[in-house]
């Protein structure tokens, strides 16, 4: 109370600072809460008339609904309960249509209201609802944050799959197994043949078998019964060595015809199968089995008036379940307020009611947060995966965006080569051709040479003679030598 105390203090200094009338009517709020729970109910009754004040300015209708809550508290506390209670219905009025968990806690007040007023019988028949009520919403909140999660992290559908048919095992009510389950499972069958081996189909009936007996489909359940039954006769028939291996098929198959016939109220005709019963059960039957089978005996003893001996053998059944099946123990407390309802104390049925949908509460949560983890512990190992992925990608890429560089480089260069050894070969082609005609020329040159040296040397040998001659000739007179 002292933390509580504290809280309202500084909500209340920070009040005075803006002057906010969402503020001021949060403080008048838990004020009025926080005198109601300490049982001053004057002082509660005063900050609850500012309250409403302040919401009359504001027409909020969260602030009204809060507002006849606190009323519906505190008319509880001052034993003013059929005010009380017509409140409730108010705001009941207002939150089961949203079909959201706002209404569960007003249901379970109304119903411990109905506890306190002496309407026990009310009482029982409102934990039921709430039960029934609370069941849907799991399953219906479990669907909707899978779901959530699938498009938040990418599940993999077959993951998605997966959890939704966990979800479909975890709650066991007929709210949560639909017509949807019981097609698949037949469509299953269907593909199976004679064929097949006789355990693929037991297994599939098996399930059949469950789903039909939650949904009360009496005709279906006892179809698969005796498919299954048949289906056993023959296999065993052709292999009688493994009838012993068999036994907790035999024991399923007569506990669910027990089942059967409580369900259409024939419980003279249960009491054979559950002798039959017994018989398949030894120290190795499969515990789900042990347990069917105390609650087989649980439900006949109830159905023909033996109430002490269905809750003895219901308390076998807590005991079996307490340590590790909390949702299934909670359901057993169901069923033990259930049996205290009809024998008419209904002030036991009450506690037990209560037991079990706070032990529900607790499961759900415990179960949704241990889920929620693993599905998180399981999005970071694939989010490091990815990232891992992710870091080997780009460096694949950068080792083939270098490969490729190398690759246009080389190119580039094959290219250039190519270029230079095309022009090396036109120059090549260039420097013979010129030598060609060089070579022409030159034996022109030499064929006009030794073709004129002949007439040039003939004249030319003339004139050197006759210079010699008249170089050597000392008496030719001047007249003469010109010539």
């Amino acid at each position: 109370m002292a933390n509580i105390e504290a809280d309202i203090r500084q909500l209340e200094s920070l009040s005075n600072k803006d002057k906010n009338l969402g503020d001021v009517f949060y403080l008048n709020y838990c004020q009025a809460f926080y005198n109601i729970q300490t049982h001053h109910l004057p002082e509660a009754l005063n900050y609850l008339q500012q309250a409403e004040s302040i919401n009359r300015q504001c027409q909020h209708s969260y602030f009204f609904l809060m507002i006849e809550y606190l009323y519906a508290c505190y008319y509880t506390e001052s034993k003013e309960y059929t005010k009380a209670l017509n409140i409730f219905d108010t705001i009941l009025s207002h939150t089961q249509t949203a079909g959201s968990y706002k209404s569960l806690p007003i249901l379970q007040e109304r119903a411990q209201l109905l506890a306190l007023m002496g309407k026990n019988e009310e009482a029982c028949q409102a934990y039921e609802s709430l039960n029934t009520l609370k069941d849907s919403l799991d399953a219906t909140n479990y669907i909707r944050q899978i779901n959530t999660l699938h498009a938040l992290y990418q599940i993999d559908k077959n993951e998605l799959d997966n959890l939704n048919r966990q979800k479909i095992i975890l709650y066991w009510s007929w709210l949560t197994i639909s017509c949807i389950v019981i097609k698949a499972l037949e469509e299953a069958y269907r593909m199976l043949t004679a064929k097949d081996h006789p355990v693929d189909r037991i297994s599939v009936l098996s399930q059949l078998i469950s789903v039909t007996k939650e949904k009360k489909d009496n005709q279906r359940l006892l179809k698969y019964i005796q498919e299954q039954e048949n289906i056993l006769y023959k296999h065993i028939a052709g292999n009688p060595f493994l009838k012993e291996g068999f036994t907790d098929a035999y024991l399923f198959n007569e506990l669910f015809y027990s089942y059967y016939y409580l369900n259409i109220n024939a419980p003279e005709q249960t009491y054979p199968h559950l002798i039959k019963s017994k018989e398949y059960l030894n120290k190795n039957t499969y515990f789900t089995y042990r347990i069917l089978y105390f609650d087989t005996l649980a439900q006949y003893n109830r159905a023909i008036g033996k109430y002490q001996q269905a809750l003895n053998y219901i308390d076998t059944t807590l005991t079996m379940l307490k340590k590790n099946f909390p949702n299934d123990y909670a359901e057993q407390l169901l069923e033990k307020a259930r049996i205290w309802k009809q024998v008419g104390q209904n002030e036991k049925a009450i506690l037990f009611y209560e037991q079990a949908l706070s032990l529900k509460d607790s499961v759900t949560t415990v179960l949704s947060n241990t889920q929620m983890k693993q599905i998180k512990k399981r999005y970071n190992i694939e989010k490091n995966e990815l990232e891992q992925e992710r870091r080997n990608n780009r460096t694949q890429l950068l080792y083939l965006v270098f490969i490729f560089v190398i690759l246009i480089l080389l190119f580039i260069f094959m290219a250039r080569l190519f270029m230079i050894r095309k022009a090396l070969k036109h120059s090549e082609y260039e420097i013979r051709k010129a030598m060609e005609a060089v070579r022409q020329t030159n034996e022109m040159k030499n064929r006009f040479l030794s073709k004129m040296s002949y007439n040039i040397r003939t004249p030319l040998n003339n004139v050197v003679g006759f210079s010699q001659l008249i170089a050597c000739e000392p008496n030719i007179d001047k007249e003469t030598s010109p010539l």
